[in-house]
């Protein structure tokens, strides 16, 4: 399952294929999960770039 193709392109050891491998799994990402993991790391992302301001 995709799940398990996660954790395993995650466990590859070479950076630059572990990073290939992730790229195809979320290219292959049915178009609604795709969208939903694109908004969850743009907020995220956002988080991170407040992260200062937000220790407050």
């Amino acid at each position: 399952d995709k799940y398990n193709d996660f954790i395993e392109a995650n466990r590859i050891e070479d950076a630059s294929e572990r990073m290939r491998t992730l790229r195809k799994l979320i290219r292959d990402l049915p178009g609604h999960y795709y969208e939903t993991l694109k908004f969850l790391v743009g907020h995220l992302k956002t988080i991170a770039d407040h992260a200062e301001k937000n220790k407050v």
